[in-house]
């Protein structure tokens, strides 16, 4: 799968987007059988994810499959030279950044092209057609199956995955699932934290909609989860397909905790959109609405022109965003809001409780100002 365009389950994990219970009573009911690609792919929907996604240029550089051992290059260069390459840095940090999308596991194929008993039980193995013509993505290539028992189908994923790679240059790709993905094995690399090596990885052997892909992937998103280590993921293009899956699945509330802990009170903000977005039936938007529009006619100083052409550049992804002080008690309202009427009773406490906290700070950061 390239970067962007993109079995047995673990311990606490659905296996895919949408598949499972909601965890908390009286929220909407589970999306089990539905999609997530048209709502993962809505432009409000990724303009949120970019902006909770953040912009550390040296997180999103310091993880390479491909470079490994690559010595630093040092050169003399001019003001103008240095902004150019700074800027080229931006446009190849944004690419790096490009999500894989969330999707629902590919269905078995019952489709059968013919059944041909005169030959059933000839031969002891199969045969596999593919179609290798030059310039087809490996989604789009036909391969068939003629089965022992004479029978003529379409391959399955699996079967075709591997048949496709048998005439690929992709020397990272294997025709055979590595054991790392085993659900034994990969726990005990979740174990030593490497999530973005496990799910660089997967997104090298598996397309988008495979089931292994996303039994992976959510297994990684879950452990993060129960390790409370989003920061791991963060300025990562895999922060926002988690973000989707935790709203998808009727479970923010962990990740929200982590945002107010860490002051990122618009990522908390934008959280809650998301949620609304997908589970309309949470009646919160009319209020986020209110509390984020944006300032127009703004003076803009030399400074901010050039920090504005850098934003462009970055497609929608922010570093660090400061809250607007006038409307910090309305958002705080927003999170309490959802904290006593959607959360769950699991979380609402400890969802309540860094509520109060970042309150309390906040009032205690007032008094030390008007003191000082």
């Amino acid at each position: 799968m390239k970067p962007g365009p993109g079995a047995d389950a673990g311990p606490g994990l659905n296996t895919g987007p949408g598949l499972g219970a909601s965890s908390s009573p009286g929220k909407s009911a589970s999306l089990h059988n539905k999609d997530p690609l048209p709502v993962f792919l809505q432009e409000r929907v990724q303009t949120i994810l970019k902006q909770m996604t953040g912009f550390d240029m040296a997180k999103v550089f310091s993880f390479n499959l491909t470079l490994k051992g690559k010595k630093p290059t040092f050169a003399l260069v001019t003001d103008e030279q240095l902004e150019e390459m700074h800027l080229k840095a931006i446009r190849k940090a944004v690419y790096k950044l490009q999500m894989p999308p969330v999707m629902k596991a590919d269905e078995p194929v019952e489709q059968v092209y013919g059944q041909d008993p005169e030959i059933a039980n000839l031969l002891d193995f199969k045969f596999v057609f593919t179609d290798i013509s030059i310039g087809l993505k490996d989604r789009d290539r036909h391969v068939t199956v003629r089965d022992t028992d004479g029978s003529l189908r379409p391959a399955t994923s699996d079967e075709k995955q591997r048949a496709c790679q048998m005439y690929s240059t992709n020397e990272v790709r294997k025709v055979i699932m590595p054991k790392m993905f085993e659900p034994d094995h990969l726990e005990n690399i979740l174990h030593e934290k490497n999530y973005i090596y496990l799910l660089e990885r997967a997104c090298i052997q598996f397309e988008p909609d495979s089931p292994d892909f996303i039994r992976v992937c959510n297994r990684v998103y879950n452990h993060v989860a129960e390790t409370q280590t989003f920061n791991a993921l963060r300025s990562t293009r895999f922060f926002g397909p988690m973000t989707f899956y935790f709203a998808w699945n009727n479970r923010i509330e962990s990740l929200l905790t982590d945002m107010i802990q860490n002051d990122l009170l618009e990522d908390a903000i934008d959280l809650i959109e998301l949620y609304q977005i997908i589970h309309p039936s949470v009646n919160m938007l009319e209020s986020i609405n209110m509390v984020t529009m944006e300032i127009d006619n703004v003076e803009q100083s030399e400074e901010a022109m050039k920090q504005l052409k850098k934003n462009k550049l970055m497609n929608g992804y922010c570093i660090k965003r400061e809250t607007d002080e006038n409307t910090i008690s309305e958002k705080l309202k927003i999170l309490m809001d959802f904290c006593k009427h959607h959360a769950s009773k699991e979380h609402a406490a400890e969802l309540e409780l860094s509520i109060q906290t970042y309150e309390d700070r906040l009032q205690s950061h007032q008094i030390t100002q008007q003191n000082a």
